[in-house]
């Protein structure tokens, strides 16, 4: 195995923990082509009796990284809270941090420090029967040591290992040893006699899903958020509670009991009491309630969901009122913590949100806000695009708004763009889907659910107006610099200076259907999608009809000079005469491909590396493809769902990834 291959295996194999950063389309995966120096010339030509004078060329500043992983991903954004001893625990898409109470520093915790994704969706703490921080991901579930910091996988009986599947919610029934995972129903961990029981619908259970979890007496509680509750009892039984058992309403989503044995409800209409068998809807108290803490001075706090404003309440079921109530504009309230005294009213209170984690005083009127250092400068963690642009600074394409920084030195100043309502001088939307570099400078960012954009280069923002130019899919340049502008639909309409000059479809030579390639190469443009065509000297010539040639997701040039096609679940190799040769095929049970593995994004470094992303993580080969190498989270990747691959002009590797609901971030490989 070759030198370099040896040093990828080792470098992601390695627990970097001292790499860790802050906080579509590639060049090779649309039509953008990767900026290069080039000399300099001069227009004047030199007197007869002169020497030429040679110009140097320009030279790029040296890369402030040294060799490793380094991953930037936004922790500000908060799924879920959990408190131990003086620490508070957030997690979300972006990773884990610790936040000392005291002191207000915080320790942030990634795929480089044993995690094994990225992206949190719940916390608990339990004693098992040491403390752990128990953490439900996309792959499971890991448990944090607090003391020593190293995280293991969770193992039950059933699974045989730890569990692999997304876990949404958790609960540490400490009083009964039992830890409740939400899953596809219920799973139930008896950690002091390791038994596990599974509930869903095959069992009783109204509906797989579950928003919440809770234990009263011995009785598990399970708030389908949909379809009711659900009161598992110690012998198995399962008690349905919905609209037609006298619930006011069955979007149900947390439960508590206070001391006086009252059992409380909060749902999509408000907060429900459950006494003597009976269902009473509370009149008068803010709703959609969806977290509930019952105190030990017998109120019970509950948060609502942000319509306007949100609500975090202290009620006092005595009186049937709020008797402290705190309004908050953030977009929800994930989770919170009470500190101080148990039978006196708490002295801080720590609220999780997705703008970073709130401290608040009790009975003061604003809250602060405590926030990770550079984690919130990017835009978002789900990563779906990469490109250079032609002053070598890296556009990062995400789902909330696009970034720019200098790949020379990440540490640098980020800027950011984000359409925001009264903001000037913007994007047409948040979500930069793909992004294609022009000269000077300037960027064509295709923005789903939004207005094709593009970039100056000099500071101003021209966006598209008129549905032709909403959602599109790509956009890519021709030989003359024109921007072929690509819908799911046809024609495709060519721009030049922003102004439309042409527009193209099938009778033209285009292939049918949706176009999902545009790669600009040399003096000429590929396009792909079912089939191939290239534009050249003027006209569209095609290569490969539907039947031939389909299902196309990115282009690229090889270390020989072949032109690669990655395809949903293949490479194929075209060589000067463009016949095809299969490079990688999906198989069934395969460990590189499998067919239910789909390509993403593709790219090629100058020594010939190729990188795919992929549904199922990175594959990677020195040889031309002759044999792969795949990467995954078990190797320290934030994500297994990798939307976008990118070679950088330093030859360092980007990859990006994750989705709307989970994490992905931005990892960074440096050779």
């Amino acid at each position: 195995m070759k030198k370099k291959v040896l040093f990828f295996i080792l470098m992601f194999m390695l627990l970097l923990s001292a790499c860790g950063g802050g906080n579509e389309q590639p060049a090779a995966s649309s039509s953008a082509e990767q900026a290069t120096a080039t000399s300099v010339v001069t227009d004047a030509a030199p007197e007869a009796t002169a020497e030429p004078t040679l110009v140097p060329v320009p030279t790029l500043p040296p890369l402030q990284a040294s060799s490793g992983r380094y991953i930037y991903t936004n922790a500000n954004v908060i799924n879920d809270m959990a408190q131990y001893n003086n620490l508070i625990f957030a997690g979300g898409p972006g990773g884990l941090v610790s936040w000392d109470i005291g002191s207000g520093i915080s320790n942030k915790f990634t795929t480089l420090d044993g995690l094994r994704h990225i992206s949190i969706n719940a916390l608990a703490v339990c004693n098992m029967p040491d403390p752990r921080i128990v953490i439900a991901h996309d792959l499971g579930v890991d448990l944090l040591d607090p003391t020593s910091g190293e995280f293991t996988p969770l193992s039950v009986p059933e699974e045989k290992s730890s569990i692999s599947t997304k876990i949404n919610e958790l609960y540490c029934d400490q009083a009964n040893n039992r830890l409740l995972l939400g899953y596809s129903g219920v799973g139930v961990f008896d950690f002091a006699n390791n038994t596990y029981t599974r509930f869903t619908t095959a069992n009783g259970l109204s509906w797989d899903g579950v928003s919440g979890l809770t234990v009263i007496g011995r009785d598990i509680w399970v708030l389908t958020g949909y379809n009711g509750a659900n009161v598992i009892s110690p012998d198995g039984k399962v008690t349905i509670y919905d609209e037609s058992k006298g619930m006011q309403s069955q979007r149900a989503y947390d439960a508590a009991v206070t001391k006086d044995g009252t059992i409380w409800v909060g749902t999509s209409t408000g907060l429900l009491k459950f006494k003597g068998g009976q269902w009473q809807l509370v009149d008068g108290l803010p709703g959609e309630i969806n977290n509930l803490f019952a105190a030990a001075d017998g109120t019970l706090w509950f948060s609502t969901y942000p319509i306007g404003t949100g609500k975090l309440c202290q009620f006092d079921p005595q009186s049937g009122s709020c008797v402290y109530l705190h309004e908050y504009s953030r977009d929800g309230i994930v989770n919170f913590a009470l500190i101080g005294d148990e039978d006196q009213p708490p002295q801080l209170i720590f609220y999780g949100t997705r703008q970073g984690l709130q401290l608040l005083k009790f009975d003061a009127d604003k809250a602060e806000t405590w926030l990770i250092g550079d984690d919130d400068r990017l835009a978002s963690n789900f990563i779906s695009s990469l490109a250079l642009d032609s002053n070598n600074k890296l556009w990062v394409g995400t789902g909330a708004g696009i970034n720019i920084f200098d790949p020379a030195d990440s540490n640098t100043a980020w800027t950011t763009f984000r359409a925001e309502r009264d903001t000037p001088n913007v994007p047409g939307g948040n979500w930069a889907s793909a992004l294609t570099p022009a000269d000077n400078g300037a960027m064509w960012a295709v923005i789903t659910n939004g207005q094709l954009s593009y970039f100056d280069g000099a500071g101003k923002w021209t966006v598209f107006e008129g549905s032709e130019f909403y959602s599109v899919r790509l956009v890519g340049l021709d030989p003359q610099g024109r921007a072929w502008v690509v819908k799911d639909d046809q024609p495709v309409r060519v721009l030049e200076n922003n102004q439309q000059v042409a527009e193209y479809n099938t009778t033209d030579g285009l292939p049918e259907g949706r176009i999902t390639v545009l790669f600009r190469d040399g003096s000429t443009l590929w396009i792909g999608g079912n089939g191939l065509a290239r534009f050249e000297d003027g006209k569209i010539e095609p290569i490969f009809n539907k039947d031939e040639m389909s299902g196309m997701i990115a282009m690229a040039r090889d270390a020989d000079g072949n032109l690669l096609v990655a395809r949903s679940n293949s490479i194929i190799r075209l060589d000067e005469n463009n016949i095809p040769t299969v490079v990688l095929q999906g198989e069934f049970g395969s460990d590189i491909l499998d067919v239910y593995t789909g390509i993403n994004s593709l790219a090629v470094d100058s020594h010939g590396t190729l990188y795919l992303a992929t549904s199922q993580g990175l594959l990677t080969s020195e040889d031309n493809g002759a044999s792969w190498m795949r990467i995954t989270t078990e190797e320290g990747i934030t994500t297994n769902y990798l939307r976008v691959v990118f070679v950088d002009q330093y030859d360092t590797l980007w990859m990006g990834g994750g989705d709307s609901f989970a994490g992905g971030g931005l990892l960074r490989y440096v050779p």
